[in-house]
């Protein structure tokens, strides 16, 4: 919650607002026509710039049900909610709805405002409640579907989350397929820590059958074949994750490498790297090979100085130091003394990128953290 002076400096203006509103938009005694001089309370726009909850307390006292007073109260509701004043919103909102002769219209967006003010509460309950009713009913079909999938994947309850995004699918008219998956994969994750093995790969398939580009399901597939000793079919689901994103390629060479020397086929695994430094440009790629010749006692020193000059990279450089500190004892100790303001470098470099709020984080994250996009953050292009 804001502190006290933000808060003050968050109410000077929408006192202001509102008292200028009221001063344009109520006519003065003289010139109302059919109206009482004291429908308004005196001084309304004086109160309203020097004490806002005067100012509600006034507007809740209100019984009037014409356009502006409606429409007053659902503005300025809203924008309380958005300085964090839910608590305002709330009042002003529920006084709204208490009122009898509201026009349909108007009654509706109440309870729209009601129901996103009591999600910003965190009361969800309510919220949900709201939300649904005005589905039932055909009105604000978009936002209240978006809400309620905001707060189902709040709430972590997926079915529902999935159930709600094909509604809004079709309301929408676009795929949300990509999202689907999402749902499943999470589904996914949640029978695997029941250690239900079989119920996790079913879920998976669902998310592939949803979004065949599904990198997230294909890792995940691949991990639980390993774990239950099927190496073959993990090398499978491995190996579709470069097809569907690029990007993710390193996301899969040791575990490739693992099922192989599982499978006694390191010989695979080298062909492997050699297709996929020819299909994909991946600094990740070049590291996994030169890191594949020191196991085998082959210098990568020439390979690396080759690939590093058209595609550089940290690790691949931290790497080449470290081969050149073993071929010269006279210039180890510089070397070494390189590596080591490389490896502090490395460690504090963010891993991850969001392509959509820029958000750079350490491990991978399917739902951006900052910006709560799904499948927006991919590995860091370290070219």
């Amino acid at each position: 919650m804001p502190d006290s002076l933000a808060l003050a400096w968050l109410m000077l203006p929408l006192g202001v607002a509102l008292g200028w509103y009221l001063c344009r938009r109520w006519p003065k005694p003289q010139e109302q026509t059919g109206k009482s001089p004291s429908q308004y309370p005196a001084g309304f726009a004086q109160t309203a710039r020097q004490d806002s909850d005067q100012a509600i307390a006034a507007l809740i006292g209100q019984t009037g049900t014409d356009d502006q007073t409606v429409e007053l109260h659902l503005t300025l509701g809203t924008l309380f909610r958005k300085c964090g004043e839910v608590d305002r919103a709330l009042r002003l909102h529920e006084s709204l709805l208490m009122r009898t002769g509201l026009s349909p219209a108007h009654r509706n967006r109440a309870r729209f405002e009601l129901a996103q003010d009591f999600h910003s509460a965190g009361v969800m309950d309510r919220a949900e409640a709201l939300f649904k009713q005005l589905v039932g009913q055909g009105m604000f079909l978009q936002p209240a579907l978006e809400s309620l999938v905001t707060l189902y994947e709040q709430a972590y309850d997926w079915r529902q989350a999935l159930e709600t995004a094909r509604q809004l699918e079709a309301v929408k008219g676009v795929s949300l397929r990509p999202l689907i998956g999402h749902y499943y994969c999470e589904l996914s994750e949640a029978a695997r820590q029941r250690e239900d093995a079989t119920e996790a790969l079913r879920l998976a398939g669902r998310a592939l059958s949803e979004h065949a580009g599904c990198v997230r399901a294909s890792l995940l597939q691949g991990a639980l074949h390993e774990a239950s000793g099927q190496p073959a079919a993990a090398v499978k689901s491995y190996r579709r994750v470069p097809e569907q994103d690029a990007r993710f390629i390193g996301e899969v060479l040791i575990p490739l490498q693992r099922c192989y020397e599982k499978l006694h086929s390191p010989a695979a695994y080298r062909e492997f790297l050699e297709e996929a430094e020819e299909l994909w440009v991946s600094p990740a790629v070049v590291l996994a090979r030169a890191q594949m010749m020191q196991k085998e006692h082959q210098d990568p020193g020439a390979y690396l100085m080759e690939r590093l000059q058209r595609q550089p990279q940290w690790r691949g450089l931290d790497l080449l130091l470290q081969s050149a500190t073993e071929s010269s004892s006279t210039l180890a100790p510089l070397y070494k003394g390189l590596r080591d303001a490389l490896r502090a470098v490395m460690e504090k470099r963010p891993g991850y990128d969001c392509q959509q709020c820029g958000f750079r984080p350490m491990a991978l994250f399917w739902q951006c953290p900052s910006c709560r996009q799904w499948g927006t953050v991919v590995p860091l292009n370290e070219l």
